[in-house]
């Protein structure tokens, strides 16, 4: 009896542990990577390998590259964005449980009386094809759809 009762214990307690395990909380929280504060570029990095967080840096040939671009992710789900002088603005989404990410709507702020630069264009078409993301507080990687590059971001200082 004592062998049966100890069996039931035992029993009841894996199962309660499994309950407890499948119930932990697996995505991301979004709002804390993204809008907790404003981020700066990087740079651009190619990554053969996704899994791998030995990436290698692209050589970047754009003018401008050494520039600041700050990137402010609302909780409203809004996005502004500096780069050369000019101020951006749009939508972003992002899904914390398959890291999925997308910009919308991106355009020129109102009251802005600058050109955008060529090297303001790529880095914004660059921005608008991001589809996943991966990263926390401390940096951020807005990945093509294929995953073959990256932009990277810090928050500032």
């Amino acid at each position: 009896m004592r062998h049966f009762l100890s069996k039931i214990i035992s029993t009841l307690a894996a199962i309660f542990l499994l309950l407890a395990s499948a119930s932990c909380e697996t995505s991301d929280n979004v709002e804390g990577i993204f809008a907790a504060h404003q981020w700066v570029f990087t740079g651009f990095c190619y990554t053969p390998n996704i899994d791998s967080n030995k990436s290698q840096r692209l050589s970047c040939t754009l003018e401008g590259y050494d520039k600041v671009h700050l990137v402010s992710f609302q909780s409203d789900g809004s996005i502004f964005i500096t780069l050369d002088g000019c101020k951006f603005k749009g939508s972003w989404i992002a899904d914390g449980t398959n890291r999925s990410f997308a910009i919308t709507n991106l355009r020129l702020a109102e009251g802005n009386d600058k050109n955008i630069t060529p090297y303001a264009e790529k880095f914004l078409n660059e921005l608008k094809v991001t589809a996943w993301y991966r990263g926390d507080t401390n940096y951020l990687q807005l990945f093509d759809a294929e995953k073959h590059y990256y932009l990277l971001f810090g928050p500032t200082k």
